[in-house]
């Protein structure tokens, strides 16, 4: 598991964008005050400030993603692809290399036939790994914001509402290191403020998550060495 903190995006810029829907509703880490361009095939610059190495990207509709890593002056360093059209969830996360400079990440979207590029969120930066994926049995469940009303009649009135996900898990860590940096260096120092999260390893789609920690972590010291902790990732809207 691992998270980019801190983030370092400079500045960002898109190819095109509606003017009710700028470029810049990518850093506001609401998910469904989206950028919106004008055509079915967008970029978006970003400059990067140095020690980035990683790049996440939330709530897109695009069908085809791909990303090239650039050196400041826009030399090519390396670039990565991914079709999301199978997915039901249309995030992704993308490790790099780690650069040392400052330097750009452009992306190139492409959105199904007859719709316009969209994407919600943006985060480039720093991974903070978190050493270990989480132990077989995370829980998920969802978080259903519908307004539920009981008529005067006995009917039922909905109006939905966007649900989120919500994951329990635990983690096994050594004590002297992992333990004791989780815990005290990066969970005090970030507190509950919202992250990109790459919750397993497994699959860089369905587990990238836009949350915060919604209980703060705890741990407990099950083994000589090892210890558990035990956290809970709420989705941010």
């Amino acid at each position: 598991m691992k998270a980019i903190y801190p983030d370092k995006i400079s500045s960002l810029a898109a190819s095109t964008e509606n003017a009710n829907y700028p470029a810049s509703n990518c850093t506001n880490n609401f998910q469904l005050k989206v950028w919106k361009a004008t055509s079915a095939t967008a970029t978006l610059t970003i400059n990067v400030a140095a020690d980035g190495d990683a790049v996440a990207i939330f709530n897109t509709n695009a069908d085809d993603i791909t990303i090239y890593i650039q050196d400041s002056g826009g030399g090519a360093i390396e670039d990565y692809s991914k079709t999301l059209s199978s997915y039901a969830v249309r995030n992704f996360w993308q490790d790099y290399s780690t650069q040392a400079t400052a330097h750009k990440v452009v992306i190139d979207f492409t959105a199904p036939d007859g719709e316009i590029v969209e994407v919600g969120v943006v985060h480039v930066g720093d991974t903070e790994s978190f050493f270990v994926d989480p132990d077989f049995g995370i829980s998920e469940s969802l978080l259903d914001f519908s307004v539920i009303k009981t008529l005067n009649n006995g009917a039922v009135d909905i109006d939905p509402k966007r649900t989120l996900r919500v994951f329990d898990g635990r983690l096994l860590v050594t004590r002297d290191t992992g333990f004791y940096q989780i815990l005290v260096d990066y969970i005090d120092a970030t507190g509950d403020t919202i992250k990109a999260f790459s919750i397993t390893d497994e699959d860089y789609v369905y587990w990238t998550v836009l949350g915060w920690f919604r209980t703060p972590p705890r741990g407990s010291h099950d083994y000589y060495t090892k210890s558990f902790i035990d956290f809970q990732i709420e989705e941010s809207p």
